[in-house]
């Protein structure tokens, strides 16, 4: 598996024993797109879970992203798992979408940086 995983030298095996509360489709996603994926895990659980499912994942993407050095992601996964702890699904909801801007902001400076950059360091996004 060439995965971002193994681009940072951090084994699936150790992901897996840190961030196995996610099971199945959850964490295969993660592993293999943990950026996106766990994004897309996150929004479902906040989307469709429980306050403890919530909880669970946001607390497994919050230490992912921190690995990845995305605090500002981070950042806004423990304030959904401070919701969920709290029952509060409207908060988890409404941080989620404030995430969702984030997560977009993310993906799109990941396309520029792939398709080279600009060379006027002034009009990056």
């Amino acid at each position: 598996m060439n995965t971002l995983w193994e681009a940072l030298g951090i084994s699936p095996e150790k992901v897996k024993s840190q961030y196995g509360v996610l099971e199945g489709v959850y964490l295969r996603e993660l592993l293999r797109y943990p950026g996106d994926g766990s994004f897309r895990v996150l929004e479902e659980a906040v989307r469709g879970g429980r306050c403890e499912e919530i909880r669970q994942a946001a607390h497994a993407v919050k230490g992912l992203w921190r690995m990845l050095l995305m605090d500002d992601m981070a950042q806004a996964a423990q304030e959904i798992e401070a919701c969920a702890r709290a029952e509060d699904r409207q908060g988890a909801a409404e941080r989620m979408d404030g995430l969702r801007l984030k997560h977009e902001q993310m993906v799109a400076r990941l396309v520029w940086w792939q398709k080279g950059g600009l060379e006027d360091e002034d009009c990056c996004l």
